[in-house]
């Protein structure tokens, strides 16, 4: 696969030749391959820093993927404060993710392309939001509880066996998200495993999403200060 190489932040990486949201200037030296499913730099565009926990998840995922038909994404989410919203990157399958567009379009939907990022950002407003409920959303009230935040899609990076998706998750200024809800992929892997690191300053916490324990609750006041000691995680059991 043809590929290019391409700066995130102020570090380097090479990503399949593809346009997308973000449009970074190219930059020599040596670059983190996506395709040997390597992980992501220290910083991404949104200024993200992953984490140690993250790193040794995505870098067991290469040998994971060749021993068992695993099928995991991971995701880093921070709240910048200045632009008020939640900064989220995604590392997902592709195949995994085109599987799921088809079924939400209709038809088959190539994730390079770039007439597949309306249908990714309306895949992510479905299956990546906030609600403003406690506990377990209620069936009925899922498309109701979706409108509470909005996902604007920031850019991607393609890889062969890897992609990284980029958004941003926001909701009205004078309202508080009270539990976190991630079904990406659940709907077309019943093993699927979704990790999202929640950064809060130095802090982190790691809830584990299933397809029994798709919600979790969100601690807005950690999630928000900058000086917190506590990084135990916190969710419904």
């Amino acid at each position: 696969m043809k590929t290019i190489e391409r700066r995130c932040g102020s570090y380097p990486v090479v990503a399949a030749a593809t346009k997308s949201l973000h449009r970074p200037q190219a930059t020599a030296g040596p670059a983190a391959c996506l395709e040997a499913g390597a992980t992501r730099p220290n910083r991404c565009r949104h200024g993200l820093r992953w984490t140690g926990l993250v790193w040794a998840i995505c870098i067991a995922w290469p040998v994971a993927v060749s021993a068992h038909p695993f099928h995991i994404s991971v995701a880093e989410a921070e709240w910048n404060a200045d632009a008020q919203c939640l900064e989220v990157s995604l590392k997902l399958q592709p195949t995994d993710l085109e599987r799921a567009l088809a079924r939400l379009a209709g038809k088959r939907i190539r994730v390079e392309e770039e007439q597949a990022d309306p249908w990714i950002e309306k895949y992510l407003q479905a299956n990546f939001r906030c609600t403003e409920e406690q506990g377990r959303p209620a069936a009925e009230s899922q498309g109701q509880s979706a409108q509470f935040s909005k996902v604007k899609l920031v850019g991607k990076e393609i890889g062969v066996a890897w992609m990284w998706v980029y958004f941003e998750v926001r909701w009205s200024p004078d309202k508080r998200p009270q539990t976190l809800v991630d079904t990406i992929l659940l709907e077309v892997n019943e093993a699927q495993i979704n990790t999202v690191v929640l950064r809060s300053g130095p802090q982190r916490r790691a809830l584990k999403f299933t397809a029994r324990q798709w919600w979790h609750a969100m601690d807005w006041e950690w999630l928000t200060r900058q000086d917190t000691v506590d990084i135990s995680a916190k969710g419904e059991q």
